[in-house]
């Protein structure tokens, strides 16, 4: 399903709280059909997403959002199941939007420390 751009402007504007998240956008959003390879794209952000498990579960917010992704997306429940675990990783993100755009952008994993 193509969207126009607009279209992506103003479903993104209406989206609050998780549905914001980038994990949240692929699985179940609108991004799904943007990224080439999103199968190969979503498995890897659900492998960084559970080697964050073990800092924030019990996080209100991390337990929401995966409560929420278990219920609505049969993928990450298949894939969270799985014991396949890495970081963020730097790189390029590919975003493919017919017929005005094909965005590559340049990603940087950041990590903040934070005194306990």
């Amino acid at each position: 399903m193509e969207m126009p751009l607009t279209s992506f402007s103003e479903t993104f504007a209406a989206l609050s709280g998780v549905e914001r998240n980038c994990l949240y956008m692929g699985l179940i959003g609108p991004l799904q059909d943007m990224i080439p390879k999103w199968e190969e794209h979503a498995k890897g952000l659900v492998a960084a997403f559970r080697a964050d498990y073990a800092r924030y579960r019990g996080e209100p917010w991390f337990d929401e959002l995966t409560s929420i992704l278990l219920q609505k997306s049969p993928e990450f429940s298949r894939w969270w199941a799985e014991p396949n675990v890495r970081g963020w990783r730097d790189g390029m993100k590919h975003f493919h939007h017919p017929p005005l755009v094909n965005l590559l952008s340049s990603i940087r994993a950041l990590i903040l420390l934070m005194n306990a």
